[in-house]
């Protein structure tokens, strides 16, 4: 399956693990599979609806295809141009603002608002513009070479190492955002005004509920964008009170706030934690609660007597949710797969570590940014070096990871022609 890995001692550990009966393991296998599969079959009546439009156009001017695709090119590229001048002044209007997790009083807003990274995103777009071949892509199908979505249950993401397919890194947002502008360009049309059918499986008969490409954040009340909105009434990230953002599994601060409650978890964006709480409620409660990368290192410091313990922990939800895994940097048996490992700003569930002295790996499977550079990342496998000086492993309390409770946070403050398919923030 794993192809690209060089190492078979790797290889072979993480391929074990991912048979492993393990909740934990089984859990997160079936998260980033339903995510992937979502994924693919959006992306797949996206195409084809752009497509049809692009059909539908050369028909009604009655124009040379070839001629009707360069003025299409020319006016896609003079969109993505606009909506870059209106992302970057949404980004300056945010500067203002102060990120939280959750529940944004005044001067705040959620991170994945104040973080988002559609003009970051919107230049490698431009790019794809420029680079494609429309003719091969809509009129023949040919997708771009490493830009495959075509995807079976049977694989699963490996983060950051995909030349062939769009899952686990930037590609997948840039390839979102190449059809949905371009559809947009045609049409007119915004994320607001959309209509897939993705929202069939939902309650509420809205398609971002059930969207695993696309998600949502707040706006604040107070955040003044007129002059934005007049400058570029088309832009199509912007509700009447919240940012539309294509994503690929990961957004910097999760979705803590529930922004849409009726949308599936497995299809929401999430950081490192935000997923783990998820996955490992409170066993003495089976509610979720909000934790940090910070939290556990507390954790660890309390439970191996390096800082004060608390006077007590009975109710400590932290406490009754994980035990430190001791001792493991001497036998690195102790470390293994389900157990929880966080280190430098991310957590993850492990699928076990190879022990090679100082160059030791660890194989781990959530949501993840970008190691070791960029702001995107997604959900799947990842391999990090073993932190010896200071990485910590936690062995989940629970023996079931099944239908939670509400959660509570305030326990602390036709697929076109050619498989594979994190940060120094604690709360990363």
């Amino acid at each position: 399956m794993f192809t690209h890995i060089e190492d078979s001692e790797l290889k072979t550990l993480i391929e074990d693990a991912l048979t492993s009966e393990h909740p934990l393991i089984q859990q997160a296998i079936q998260h980033e599979q339903a995510f992937r599969m979502s994924t693919a079959g959006e992306l797949k009546e996206l195409f084809e609806t752009v497509q049809k439009a692009i059909r539908n156009g050369i028909e009604a001017e009655t124009c040379d295809p070839e001629r009707y695709i360069a003025n299409l090119k020319k006016k896609i590229l003079e969109k993505i141009e606009l909506d870059i001048t209106s992302a970057n002044a949404l980004e300056q209007a945010l500067k203002a603002y102060s990120p939280v997790a959750f529940n944004p009083a005044g001067g705040q807003c959620l991170y994945p608002l104040k973080f988002n990274k559609i003009a970051y995103e919107l230049p490698a777009v431009k790019q794809f513009v420029l680079d494609a071949d429309f003719s091969k892509l809509f009129l023949d199908g040919e997708i771009p070479a490493g830009y495959q979505f075509q995807t079976t249950p049977q694989e699963i993401t490996y983060l950051h190492c995909n030349p062939n397919s769009i899952y686990g890194d930037r590609k997948g947002v840039i390839l979102k955002l190449a059809l949905f502008e371009t559809y947009f360009a045609i049409t007119g049309k915004k994320f607001s005004d959309l209509d897939l059918s993705c929202s069939k499986k939902t309650k509420t008969k809205k398609w971002i509920d059930g969207s695993a490409m696309v998600h949502v954040a707040p706006l604040p009340k107070g955040l003044d964008l007129k002059t934005l909105r007049e400058s570029n009434p088309g832009f199509p990230f912007l509700g009447n009170d919240e940012l539309y953002y294509p994503h690929s599994g990961y957004v910097y601060g999760g979705d803590r706030y529930k922004t849409r409650p009726d949308k599936s978890p497995e299809l929401l964006p999430e950081d490192c934690t935000s997923d783990l709480e998820k996955q490992c409620p409170n066993p003495s409660t089976q509610k979720s609660f909000t934790f940090t990368t910070g939290d556990l290192t507390k954790l660890h410091q309390r439970l191996m007597d390096i800082a004060s313990p608390q006077s007590s922990t009975s109710t400590n939800p932290m406490e009754n949710t994980f035990d430190v895994v001791r001792d493991w940097q001497q036998d690195p048996a102790r470390a293994q797969p389900g157990q929880i490992y966080s280190a430098g700003g991310h957590a993850a569930i492990s699928l076990g570590v190879k022990s090679a002295g100082s160059n030791s790996t660890v194989a781990l499977i959530g949501c993840a940014r970008n190691y070791p550079v960029g702001p995107e990342g997604g959900r799947g496998i990842h391999v990090l070096p073993l932190n010896l000086a200071s990485g910590m492993f936690f062995h989940y309390k629970g023996t079931s990871t099944g239908k939670l409770e509400q959660s509570d946070t305030h326990s602390l403050p036709k697929q076109p022609k050619t498989k594979t398919t994190e940060a120094k923030r604690s709360q990363d």
